[in-house]
């Protein structure tokens, strides 16, 4: 046999035995047309049902936002070991704003910006 007539045939047999499955059995009992129309009907909606379904609603929690604490910040403080006196910066060309006595301490309150003092 030619290997191309056994395909076809096989290919053949194959979609007889599909279709055949999808061919309704005859029943030698009457259905009114009202029933026969439910049927129907009802495995209409069921291909509809089954090639187009509802959108369902799905839920996301979402996330509360909580409130977040922001530190109060202690002023930072310096105590001498010596008399010093207390400029407006780092040399002595800065304006003087007073001395600062060992034991006592002083609010800081700048920094250069490169943080050496």
């Amino acid at each position: 046999m030619n290997k191309g007539v056994f395909r076809i045939s096989i290919a053949s047999l194959i979609l007889v035995v599909l279709f055949s499955s999808c061919i309704p059995a005859v029943t030698t009992e009457t259905q009114d047309s009202g029933e026969m129309q439910t049927q129907v009907a009802l495995g209409m909606q069921a291909t509809v049902d089954f090639l187009h379904p509802s959108p369902t609603l799905t839920l996301t929690p979402t996330l509360t936002p909580t409130s977040t604490s922001t530190p109060t910040l202690e002023p930072v403080m310096v105590q001498v070991s010596e008399d010093t006196l207390c400029r407006q910066g780092p040399d002595k060309q800065f304006l003087m704003m007073g001395d600062l006595a060992p034991g006592i301490e002083q609010e800081v309150l700048a920094r250069s910006t490169d943080s050496n003092y």
